[in-house]
């Protein structure tokens, strides 16, 4: 963050770092500009442990679909 953020400690508040933050998230989640400043990810953040390519992404989402089609069907036919 700023200088500011790291000194003020536990008397820091949303309005000393209002201009910092204000208007990133459509710089971020629109533009695609990831260096616009602070921007949130979630906690699902916590789940990521790997970062593919989009068409390894496909192939995994297209196997595992894949996967689940068949166990699906040999169970309808009795298998």
């Amino acid at each position: 963050m700023t200088e500011k953020s790291s000194c003020e400690g536990d008397t820091l508040t949303i309005a000393d770092i209002h201009d910092l933050v204000a208007g990133v998230y459509p710089k971020v989640m629109v533009d695609g500009d990831m260096d616009a400043g602070a921007w949130s990810c979630g906690l699902v953040v916590g789940l990521i442990n790997d970062i593919p390519t989009v068409k390894e992404l496909i192939d995994r989402i297209v196997a595992g679909a894949t996967s689940i089609i068949r166990e699906r069907l040999l169970r309808l036919a009795g298998g």
